[in-house]
């Protein structure tokens, strides 16, 4: 397995979009601006700092936000941090990474996450499509 993962490239699974609290899954992840989107992801096949008990997973991850049409809206480096101790074998890393969702015109969008293995060469991506409905009491009648 160790010869497998250190010839394949950082790849994600099992890629949801989670509620903050209890971890389940969100069926439909549509998000009013300013709520915050959690997205659980599985990264597979990651290099290992030190060793022994020492070991540590270190990744670290960009976002960006772009509409239907690919336009960047906006993108942040380096917003994500993780560093754990890693178990011996490990293989997988279960992360869960969050932001507040920006300002946005309702409408469909996907979140783009690029994330960097700081122990080895690696890097991969993945993204996540929500949408964005009115800002709390945008609409609502003035009295």
């Amino acid at each position: 397995m160790d010869q497998i993962c250190s010839e394949s490239p950082l790849v994600f699974r099992d890629v949801t979009v989670v509620d903050a609290e209890g971890g389940a899954e969100v069926a439909e992840p549509n998000f009013r601006p300013d709520e915050k989107m959690t997205v659980s992801a599985e990264a597979v096949c990651f290099g290992l700092g030190g060793s022994g008990g020492s070991a540590t997973i270190d990744l670290s991850a960009d976002l960006s936000i772009e509409n239907t049409s690919g336009q960047v809206l906006g993108e942040q480096k380096d917003l994500f941090e993780l560093s754990a101790p890693a178990q011996a074998g490990a293989r997988d890393f279960s992360m869960r990474l969050s932001f507040g969702v920006p300002y946005l015109r309702p409408g469909e969008y996907k979140a783009i996450y690029t994330v960097r293995d700081q122990n080895s060469d690696k890097s991969g991506s993945f993204e996540v499509p929500f949408s964005v409905g009115l800002p709390a009491g945008a609409g609502e009648a003035a009295q």
